[in-house]
């Protein structure tokens, strides 16, 4: 019973330890360089605050780099993600064959206040016959407000327009009355805006 248990139990340690992993299925094709789907440059599905997020970049390398033969490209960092983002890689080691492929998952859940604009960028080194070549590989990402919030700017400073609670809420600022707001010198807001006005302002 105690050799089960103990079994049990070195399974569930190594289970979570596990990074979940993409599934390589190229969905382009390219001799000379590289090529990625969703494109270099371009936008990645939209992620929201608090909720669950998963999108999958699939990526192919040539066999060529200008004049030179391709051995492999190796994934040296990622850097970027919002709050509650983590990327992983397929292979794992980052590294792609010439010719090869492999792609990268962005998952987890985007923190509270990390909505906004990012640029998710992956460095890569491109080893060759002629010797080492960095590259640099760049996509759009977008953490929306979660429904019902808004952004705003009052004399210079952002404000953050939360769902109304009709009941319990009155802004100051010049927003439709029964309207919470929170100003962003305060840390979040709570559950039901269910605060007392403080300073002039709720928050």
């Amino acid at each position: 019973m105690k050799k089960s248990l103990l079994l049990l139990s070195l399974f569930t340690v190594v289970v979570l330890g596990l990074k979940a992993q993409c599934t390589i299925a190229p969905t382009c094709t390219v001799t000379t360089g590289y090529c990625s789907t969703p494109a270099a440059n371009s936008s990645l599905p939209a992620a929201t605050e608090m909720i669950a997020y998963s999108t999958t970049i699939q990526v192919s390398v040539g066999t060529s780099y200008s004049v030179a033969t391709i051995t492999n490209a190796t994934v040296t960092s990622v850097s970027g993600l919002p709050a509650g983002l983590t990327y992983s890689l397929n292979p794992s080691t980052g590294v792609i064959a010439g010719g090869g492929n492999g792609c990268m998952l962005i998952s987890g859940t985007p923190a509270t206040g990390s909505g906004g604009s990012y640029t998710v960028t992956a460095n890569v080194s491109v080893n060759t016959n002629f010797g080492v070549f960095p590259a640099t590989l760049t996509w759009k990402l977008t953490v929306n407000w979660p429904a019902g919030i808004a952004n705003y700017s009052t004399n210079n400073a952002a404000i953050l327009l939360i769902a109304p609670n009709r009941n319990e809420c009155i802004s100051r600022f010049s927003f439709p009355k029964n309207t919470c707001v929170r100003c962003p010198w305060q840390p979040c807001i709570k559950s039901g805006c269910k605060q007392r006005k403080q300073n002039n302002h709720y928050g």
